[in-house]
């Protein structure tokens, strides 16, 4: 197989081990204790932690990707059956400052692995394995935990197993990955953060609409009374519509309309959360919520497919990975803490029209920049 196969099918049963729990936090928090105010500071502890880890743990996941994507799996299990005892403030902190770590782990040595063993940098397919593991549960989990009693216990037990299966896959690359991370070489922060400075705009944004988009939304429409199991299907729609998405962008990229998707994104952005702030039918919120799913992946793909290639061919991305985390997890910490700060929906939706307007614009000048480089390139050839 590819390498990029192994990666696909690490991240299918990673994703269904995701969806049959994780994903949900949020809104199993305020399914048990009615309060906005324990979701949002489960959101904010555990982005502001991420970003931290990313420091912290950087040197370690360079040197040991397959065993900290080994490791992450114990802070998850301890976490999910700590979600089986009363929760309260302090063990929200705890499963926040849990789920910090095993994301670090996890996403850190994802990303390196993603950009040293897949050559071609094939986003498209790399994200669609995470979301066709994600669409195969996520609906009968909501299922499960909307509807049945004492069902927690089986969920995280099946979740369990899944996640040491995922496992498997990567570590046949084992060796080929040893030897690809072996001494890679020092990088001048300053000059980093000089040369990253347009992704990192790119990366903050993204941040604020990742949580809008995953979070924020089921919280929303949960609240105006749709029921859990119909937010399993709502969440498994925009997986599927990101894996369209995707295919969809990178398409419309190879045809030289980059910077058109960014058009394309900015204005179903918006739209979709005006709709979402302005219209009180709850299914019309529903289709426009995949609106903006279709969006956001639109943006990702070519993004972080332009910042992958980038930063590999200027021999960054052992480090720019990890920074790039820091920014995304920034956002995704200040749009959570906005909440605790002035508690409503509409303020939020508020800070996702204005990310939106800052990524797509930030994102038009990573894309034309990125032309004008394959441009150069060709004419030197």
């Amino acid at each position: 197989m590819e390498n990029s196969s192994y990666l696909f099918l690490h991240r299918i049963f990673k994703g269904i081990a995701d969806a049959t729990i994780k994903i949900f936090i949020p809104l199993l928090i305020y399914k048990e204790t009615g309060n906005f105010m324990l979701c949002f500071t489960y959101c904010f502890v555990d982005y502001a932690l991420t970003s931290v880890f990313f420091l912290v743990f950087r040197k370690f996941i360079q040197k040991f990707s397959i065993l900290s994507i080994i490791l992450h799996v114990f802070p998850i299990i301890i976490a999910e059956f700590v979600l089986l005892s009363n929760l309260n403030l302090w063990i929200i902190i705890a499963l926040a400052a849990l789920d910090a770590l095993a994301s670090t782990l996890y996403y850190g040595a994802l990303n390196l692995i993603f950009g040293y063993l897949d050559t071609s940098a094939n986003t498209a397919k790399f994200e669609a394995g995470q979301y066709v593991g994600l669409i195969i549960f996520s609906i009968l989990s909501a299922y499960v935990l909307g509807k049945l009693q004492n069902s927690l216990t089986f969920v995280v037990i099946v979740s369990v197993v899944l996640y040491i299966v995922s496992i498997v896959p990567l570590c046949f690359k084992y060796n080929q990955l040893k030897t690809i991370l072996h001494n890679l070489p020092k990088t001048n922060f300053k000059v980093l953060f000089k040369d990253n400075l347009k992704f990192s705009i790119v990366h903050f944004f993204n941040g604020i609409l990742t949580v809008i988009a995953e979070t924020i939304f089921p919280l929303y429409l949960y609240t105006k009374g749709i029921e859990f199991s119909a937010i399993g299907i709502l969440v498994a729609l925009q997986y599927l519509i990101n894996i369209l998405g995707g295919y969809l962008a990178s398409y419309l990229t190879k045809k030289g309309l980059g910077k058109w998707v960014n058009v394309i994104c900015v204005i179903l952005y918006i739209a979709a959360l005006i709709v979402i702030m302005l219209v009180n039918q709850m299914y019309v919120a529903y289709a426009f919520v995949l609106v903006f799913s279709i969006a956001h992946q639109m943006m990702f793909v070519p993004m972080f497919n332009m910042f992958t290639k980038d930063q590999i061919s200027k021999n960054y991305f052992h480090d720019s990975i990890f920074y790039r985390d820091l920014y995304i997890d920034s956002g995704r910490a200040i749009v959570s803490v906005a909440y605790l700060i002035f508690p409503a929906f509409m303020f939020l939706f508020g800070i996702g029209i204005a990310s939106a307007i800052g990524i797509c614009g930030a994102g038009w000048v990573v894309t034309t920049s990125n032309e004008q480089g394959k441009e150069k390139s060709y004419k030197k050839s």
